[in-house]
Formats: C-alpha cells, structure tokens, sequence
C-alpha cells in the first residue's frame, strides 16, 4: 500500500495500475477547516460524509486545533433561490419583520 501525503489517499499498487481504494478527506486539515468553519456543518454530518462517527472527527478537530463550536450551537437557515424569490416567502419575511 502506498500512502500519497499530499492528498491523504491511499491506494493499492497492483502492477501498473494504482487503483483508488480510499479517501480519507477528514485528515487534511484545510479540507476540515472549510467543512466545520467555512459551510458550518457539524461533526455528524462530515462523519456521514466520510463514512466515520462523529467522534473521529472530533478527534482530527483536537489534533489540528480547530476550535470547536459551543454545544448546540444552532446551524443558521439556509434559503435557496427559488425560496427567496416566490411572493410567498417575501410576503412572510415581511410580516415577520413587522413583528420586530
């Protein structure tokens, strides 16, 4: 097995051919960075991306010192386009910023 650092893939070398055999995103720490920081998503959801438990990613958090976010931290709400631009949803932001 050979393990390229540069990527963290590991690939098995079978002659002339190196056949992809896994990708291990969560131990490349800019790759981290930008899941947890940049798009906000939590352990649980990287852990299923990865195919891993939270707790692994919690841990590859503590070994890069990646300052964790408060428990329950409320993940903010996420509109798409087609939301933001029917009359119904500007209608209802309008109301609710009446109440403000």
């Amino acid at each position: 097995m050979i393990m390229n650092k540069r990527y963290s893939q590991k690939f098995i070398d079978m002659g002339n051919y190196s056949t992809f055999f896994e990708t291990i995103k969560y131990q490349n720490k800019k790759w981290l960075k930008h899941q947890y920081i940049d798009l906000i998503k939590s352990t649980r959801q990287i852990g299923n991306e990865c195919n891993v438990t939270h707790k692994t990613i919690l841990e590859w958090l503590k070994r890069f010192g990646i300052p964790r976010r408060k428990v329950g931290f409320k993940q903010p709400i996420r509109y798409s386009a087609n939301q933001v631009f029917s009359n119904s949803f500007r209608e209802q932001l309008r109301l609710d910023l009446k109440k403000l």
